[in-house]
């Protein structure tokens, strides 16, 4: 099995969990600081995703991989994301990993009225299930976007 492939699956797997959370466990119990978690699902469904692409590239020979994973997301950015997905989907995509990597870099988060807050430096980030469905949505139809995979 390709390796693309595998990063695929994975990413497929952390997508659903993630909407598992966010439409039939957040709706049943209604625990904002689960928004935190279908964030860190994403991300990880969402860095699957990324690899996926870039090693569907490479095995083409279209792009180079690099052991530096800042490198490597300047080249899914500018070489082959927009192949697949729109402007927005990659948008969101990369406001999923920078808030993920926020609220770990962040000393401070705390769930307000419905929204969960992260405080970074002097500067608020704010989350609510609205937005983190519409990052849902995003991550579904780039998902949907990968190429198909004769077996």
């Amino acid at each position: 099995m390709e390796k693309y492939t595998e990063l695929l699956e994975e990413a497929k797997k952390h997508f659903k969990i993630a909407d598992h959370l966010a439409y039939v466990t957040f709706t049943l119990l209604k625990e904002n600081r689960l928004i935190i978690k279908i964030l860190s699902e994403l991300s990880v469904s969402a860095s699957c995703l990324i690899k996926a692409f870039l090693y569907y590239e490479y095995a083409f020979k279209r792009i180079k991989i690099s052991g530096d994973a800042q490198k490597n997301l300047r080249t899914f950015i500018s070489d082959v994301a927009l192949k697949y997905m729109s402007g927005e989907d990659l948008k969101n995509i990369i406001y999923i990993l920078e808030v993920n990597k926020k609220h770990i870099d962040s000393h401070i988060e705390f769930v307000r009225k419905d929204k969960f807050v992260i405080l970074l430096g002097d500067k608020y980030e704010t989350l609510d299930i609205q937005r983190v469905r519409e990052l849902l949505h995003s991550t579904r139809s780039s998902i949907k976007s990968f190429p198909e995979i004769a077996n």
